[in-house]
């Protein structure tokens, strides 16, 4: 929790002076002021990657192995479109930045005050095109396995729900829409009569896994006061409370919680 926190603060603040660093990159000619935005930069992406790294340790350390169902299927490796679409998810602050960039560079814009309010257009427009771009890749991947055994799509499952939890504890906000797209994906999975009841209770307990992390996540964008954050992951929560209910049909709510953590 306190690595995710760590690295919650650490991408806040690289987002932050990312768009400062896009005003003074226009503004400014000395070129050691545009060396020393890149460098603050790449120190806090190096730190970032560092605590992510750290993170994953951890989380394997704290590995409970009657969390995992181990069967032929589920020592495969992902398929590439799916590790592709997770590379993606961890790029995603890079990818959105990248994108903002290029969509400030397409207009002219003549003052600061300006240059700051497109700047905050760019980004939500860059957010949204990550997301849909996301979503078609998942749309995609949910088409391609609709012939698929059910056996195999059960241990793929098992693989994808336990990495996007990995995803989730140390991922940006900007990946909820698509996460969301994979988690109905193995919910789907989940729901089908044909799994076995073992493993749907391990899917179960994954999904249930995933609403406290965006428990953990909604009381950090509290503590950091990011109001927009703490919505978006209030809505992702709801959607997976749905989920869970439609599965389990039973109210998800704090006794519920409590029960099921005792």
């Amino acid at each position: 929790r306190y690595l995710s926190l760590t690295k919650a603060t650490l991408s806040m603040i690289q987002t932050r002076l990312a768009g400062v660093g896009n005003l003074v990159r226009a503004q400014v000619i000395d070129t050691e002021v545009v060396k020393f935005v890149t460098v603050v930069d790449q120190t806090l992406n190096k730190m970032i990657v560092d605590i992510s790294t750290l993170t994953q340790t951890e989380i394997a350390k704290s590995v409970k192995p009657d969390d995992i169902v181990i069967t032929t299927a589920s020592m495969q490796p992902l398929a590439e479109d799916i590790q592709e679409l997770f590379a993606l998810f961890e790029s995603c602050d890079t990818w959105v930045d990248s994108r903002t960039t290029e969509i400030m560079n397409e207009g002219i814009i003549n003052n600061a005050k300006e240059k700051a309010k497109a700047a905050l257009v760019a980004k939500k427009k860059a957010e949204k095109e990550f997301d849909e771009f996301c979503m078609k890749k998942v749309r995609k991947m949910r088409e391609e396995r609709r012939n698929r055994k059910h056996a195999e799509m059960v241990g793929e499952a098992l693989r994808v729900n336990h990495e996007l939890k990995r995803i989730l504890r140390s991922g940006a906000i900007g990946i909820l829409n698509p996460a969301l797209g994979v988690i109905t994906f193995v919910v789907s999975v989940v729901y089908d009569r044909a799994t076995d009841k073992k493993d749907r209770e391990v899917l179960v307990g994954q999904l249930k896994d995933e609403l406290e992390i965006v428990e953990e996540k909604i009381q950090m964008a509290e503590r950091n006061g990011d109001e927009k954050a703490r919505i978006e992951l209030i809505r992702f929560r709801q959607k997976l409370q749905r989920e869970y209910e439609r599965i389990q049909r039973m109210r998800w709510d704090a006794s519920t919680r409590a029960k099921m953590n005792r």
